[in-house]
Formats: structure tokens, sequence, C-alpha cells
């Protein structure tokens, strides 16, 4: 938040804003004086309110950096902090940031990727076109089975649920997913706990005895509650999702249901939900198997890339808005009236910002692109993107 302040020295009176960035007992104040007060009130305003901007930019971005400063990783590397603290924020002003019906169709066109890769990945054969069709005109390919139209027909009730569902993870909200996710495909089973001993497909992992899926259950979710509050949550919703899977609680269904609960936990801590896209399907089983094996790394660094795959335009996007946003506030400012000192350090934040991103992934040239203009924008003296 950022305040304005009138100071008195040698019984001039002057004018100073001011924001405050804290997280976890560190705090820091970033002020600018921005004229004397009785000079023409409309260049006053226009100065209060691009200093204002510029001292709230500083303010977020520090806040930032004190968080990923306290992030701790056990798993990934401290880099993918960076990322794990933007993007829920970005994620949100992103979203809010849509007219009504882009976010809808923002939503429709997830629900659409979504419910074809995690039903494909179990071997669905309806296509990402033939998915969309049915979700948004109600038209079912004739020449698949009745099954694989159920699959993706059931995982439209299974979102509806999951966005109106309130409470936390246990194990009524597993037998409701399962419930929804298996109906009018094995209805004997549909909600209900395996009581028969299983084997995973392609995997030499064993799952629990039936008689210990409770048991097993059980111990979970202590877990997983314990660690709510001592583990990242995007580590958290990744070894939960691996456990669950080696419960393999379900006759039939786990993989779409643990990974459901996966996003149910990424987006109960803010992220956005991601997508395990068929293509990658051998990749996720081999990390899986990795897993199995007692290495949680490889499937964590995977789910973190495909997170970055999916949503580094959304940071890139809000970043530009934000960008758009200084700019006009900019326009209203006289350029003698500008420090370039202030200018320089608001283009330094941005692009040590962007530049540790670009380290984060391999393929994220975009990061590397924001740290292009950065350079470009000071050394031109224009800060317009167009």
């Amino acid at each position: 938040m950022v305040s304005v302040k009138t100071r008195t020295v040698k019984e001039i009176k002057y004018i100073y804003v001011s924001a405050t960035a804290s997280y976890k007992g560190e705090r820091k104040s970033f002020e600018k004086m921005v004229g004397r007060k009785g000079t023409d009130e409309s260049l006053l305003a226009d100065r209060i309110k691009f200093y204002s901007d510029l001292m709230s930019l500083k303010a977020d971005l520090f806040k930032m950096y004190l968080e990923i400063k306290a992030t701790k990783l056990d798993h990934l590397d401290k880099k993918c902090a960076i990322f794990l603290v933007l993007l829920p924020s970005f994620y949100r002003k992103y979203l809010s940031n849509l007219y009504p019906s882009e976010l809808e169709k923002y939503k429709n066109n997830f629900d659409i990727r979504y419910i074809h890769n995690t039903n494909a990945i179990e071997g669905n054969t309806i296509s990402l076109k033939e998915t969309a069709m049915m979700l948004d005109y109600n038209l079912s390919p004739r020449s698949k089975k009745l099954r694989e139209i159920h699959e993706i027909e059931n995982f439209t009730k299974v979102l509806n649920y999951v966005r109106k569902y309130d409470k936390g993870i246990n194990k009524k909200f597993m037998l409701k997913l399962h419930e929804l996710i298996t109906r009018n495909i094995d209805d004997n089973t549909a909600g209900n706990f395996r009581r028969i001993s299983i084997g995973i497909s392609g995997s030499k992992w064993e799952p629990v005895p039936a008689i210990s899926v409770i048991e097993e259950l059980d111990e979970l979710l202590k877990w997983y509650k314990g660690g709510a509050n001592k583990i990242n949550p995007f580590e958290l919703a990744g070894i939960f999702n691996h456990r669950f899977l080696q419960i393999h609680p379900f006759v039939d269904g786990n993989g779409r249901v643990a990974r459901e609960l996966f996003n149910f936990i990424l987006q109960k801590n803010g992220f956005p939900p991601i997508i395990v896209p068929v293509k990658r399907r051998d990749d996720y089983m081999d990390y899986l198997e990795k897993a199995d094996e007692g290495d949680i790394r490889p499937l964590l660094r995977f789910y973190f890339q495909l997170l970055v795959t999916d949503y580094i335009m959304v940071v890139s996007e809000v970043f530009c808005q934000e960008q758009e946003r200084f700019s006009g506030s900019l326009k209203n400012v006289d350029e003698g009236e500008i420090s370039g000192s202030e200018l320089m350090e608001y283009f330094d934040i941005l692009r040590w910002f962007f530049g540790l991103l670009g380290e984060l992934y391999e393929g994220g040239e975009m990061f590397g692109e924001m740290g292009d203009l950065m350079n470009a924008l000071m050394t031109n003296g224009n800060i317009s993107l167009n």
C-alpha cells in the first residue's frame, strides 16, 4: 500500500510517496520525494501517480524476493522458487484482467485439453477435436466405444463438482471423485476402495494389499496434513500424487483420481492446474517408475516443467500489462521531472527478475527475450511496447 506524506525541511514542505514490503519479519520501505507542496497541482498529481506506481512496483518485487529467499525446496532446484513465487500472483492478475466471456472461454479451453489428455493417458482414443465437439456441441463420435464416451462425459461432472467443493482432502472426497470418474463404466466398483489385490500394468511396483488400503490412505492423509505448513505446496502436491498412486486404492481410475487430487492441492495453494499431455506419457511413466525406486526428483522436475510450459505466456502477458500501465503513467509526466536513476533502477529490477527466470527452464526463451527487451528499453530510453 502506497502512502503520501508531507515533511517540513527548513520551513519548506515537501511531498513524499512511500511503499513498504514485508514478509516473515523482514521489512523494507521505498520512498521518493516528488516535489514541494504548493507546486502546480496538476503536475504534482501526475508525479505522485507516477512515483506511487514505481514505489509500489519496487515493494511488490522486493516482497517476491523475500518470499523466494524464504521458500524451502527439498527436491527441486532453489531457482525453481522464483517461478513458484511469481506464478500464483501473476496467474490471479491474469484471470482478474479477463472479461467474463474471456474467462469462460479460457476455462473451457483448459477443460477440453485437460479432459482429453488425462483420459488419453489411460488409453482413451477420442481426439482433442472430438473432445471439443462433445463438450461444446454435445456431439459424440460414432466410431468410439461407449466406455470412452462416458469417460469424457464423466469428467465434466468431476470438474464441476471440484469447483464447488470447499473442504479439504479426505477419503470421502477421494471416493466421490472415483464415483464420478467411473460412473456408467464400472458401477460395481465406482466410489469404492478395492477389495482385491491388483498389479500396475508396465510397472515393477506392487500396490499394497487390499486389506491395507484404508490404513495406508489414513497414513497418507496424516502425512499430508502434517506437511501442509512444512513442505512447499508444489512439492507437497507432487509427492502426494505419487504416494497415492503407490497405494492404488481403486480397481481402476487411480491415475485420473491422482491427477485430479494433484491439481486440487495446487489450486488450494494459489497455483493454476497442470495438464500431463498424452504425448509425454512415456516420460511420465518413466519418472513415476524412478519415484517408485526412491528418487522423486525427476517426477517433480517433470511436473515443474509442465507448469512453466503451460504458464510462461501468462507471466509474460501480465508483465506486458504492467509495462503498459507504467507507460501510461509515464506519459503524463514531464520528462524533465523524471529521475533517470529511478527509471534505471526500475529496469534493473525487471531485468534481474526475468534474467533469473530465463535460467530456470531450458526452453524458456520468452524470459531471455524479456532480458533483451530491458536492455533495448534502457538503451533507447523508450518504454513503449508498441
